[in-house]
C-alpha cells in the first residue's frame, strides 16, 4: 500500500497551490494536520481537476488548530498516476502556518479499473 507525505508552509496573507502525484486504484487514508498556530485562519482543500475531493462539499475548507484531521477513505483514482491539487490560504497576516498531508492508496488490480477524467469543463467522461 503506497504511502504519501508532504508538508508546505503557507506565507503570511497568502494564497499557495502545490500539486501531488499519486498512484493506485483508490485512495484509501487521508490525514491532514494543522501544528499548533494558525487558530483556525489555514485553510486547506484538494481537488482533481477542479472538482472538489476534500472536503467535498465545494463551500468548505479543513480548517484547525494543533489537531488532525483524518478518516478512513473510499475514492477511487480516476487515473494512475493521477495528479491532485492541494489549495491552501494563510487568513494569518502576520505568521506563516504550516500544515501536513498524508494519503495511502491501494495498489492497482488491473481487472477493476475504470478510467475517467474530468474535462475541461468540470464533467467526468469515463475512457473505454
Amino acid at each position: 500500500m503506497p504511502s504519501y507525505s508532504w508538508d508546505w508552509t503557507v506565507p503570511p496573507a497568502a494564497e499557495a497551490e502545490y500539486t501531488v502525484e499519486i498512484e493506485g486504484e483508490t485512495v484509501t487514508w487521508f490525514s491532514l494536520t494543522f501544528p499548533p498556530g494558525p487558530n483556525g485562519l489555514l485553510e486547506v482543500s484538494v481537488y482533481y481537476g477542479e472538482k472538489k475531493v476534500w472536503p467535498s462539499e465545494e463551500d468548505q475548507a479543513f480548517k484547525g488548530d494543533n489537531c488532525t484531521v483524518e478518516f478512513p477513505e473510499d475514492w477511487p483514482l480516476p487515473e494512475t498516476p493521477c495528479q491532485l491539487r492541494v489549495y491552501a490560504v494563510n487568513r494569518d497576516d502576520t505568521y506563516p502556518h504550516t500544515f501536513f498531508l498524508r494519503l495511502k492508496t491501494s495498489p492497482v488490480k488491473p481487472e477493476k479499473r475504470v478510467k475517467f477524467r474530468v474535462t475541461e469543463d468540470g464533467f467526468i467522461e469515463v475512457e473505454t
